[in-house]
């Protein structure tokens, strides 16, 4: 599953709280790769769009934390400012 920066997040949707339980679901499991600052990136955008600031700040850090210069790291430093 993949949500554009520029797009509808799971909190815009009619399907929110359908795509914000899949996404918790697929996380913890081995079908992600947890070496890839993209996926925390986004799951901390649907996570602030969600209204959870403790998770998508942990998320944004745990992404720069991985690679500074992945697409969508200036806008995770942001939201990191922002919150």
């Amino acid at each position: 599953m993949y949500f554009p920066p520029d797009g509808l997040y799971p909190s815009e949707s009619l399907f929110a709280p359908l795509v914000t339980t899949s996404i918790q679901k697929i996380l913890p499991t081995p079908f992600y790769p947890p070496h890839e600052p993209e996926i925390h990136f986004h799951y901390g955008m649907t996570q602030h769009k969600n209204g959870d600031r403790v998770g998508a700040k942990k998320s944004f850090q745990t992404a720069l934390a991985l690679s500074q210069t992945f697409s969508g790291s200036e806008e995770a430093r942001k939201m990191l400012a922002e919150l």
